[in-house]
């Protein structure tokens, strides 16, 4: 008598070799491509087709990001010397604020929070994602 053992694995993750970076997909319905992000990213559902790499927050800036200068190296010390620098312009309502490869400014007008909104875009928007709060023209309490 030959007797067979089928045995069945169960895992929630999938590697295939290299880390998934910022940005790439790692997860979702019928996905069959590596699940492990980078040390410093998580694996984010975005929808039921897709998850992606992302900072720990949902966001697309922190550490291991592209371009990321930890706040501590970028605190100018007793020794640092500034040449003149054009005044900071504060965006607006709607503006660009951030996003894969943006360069631009970041600073949104105080009433204002600059909101991821895809992988290539964040703009500044009300604290709670919406166009209408105070500090917007218009806007009556």
């Amino acid at each position: 008598m030959i007797c067979f053992v089928i045995a069945a694995l169960s895992t929630t993750s999938t590697f295939l070799g290299n880390l998934q970076k910022l940005g790439d997909q790692c997860g979702g319905l019928n996905y069959r491509g590596n699940t492990q992000c980078e040390r410093t990213l998580r694996c984010i559902v975005r929808s039921e087709w897709t998850s992606t790499c992302l900072c720990p927050d949902g966001s697309w800036w922190c550490e291991g990001a592209p371009g990321y200068v930890t706040p501590s190296s970028a605190m100018p010390t007793a020794k640092t010397v500034y040449t003149t620098q054009p005044p900071v312009i504060l965006l607006k309502l709607g503006d660009q604020c951030g996003g894969l490869n943006y360069r631009g400014n970041t600073q949104c007008e105080p009433t204002l929070r600059c909101i991821v909104r895809s992988e290539w875009t964040s703009t500044c928007l009300c604290p709670n994602g919406s166009w209408w709060c105070a500090g917007v023209p218009g806007y009556i309490k």
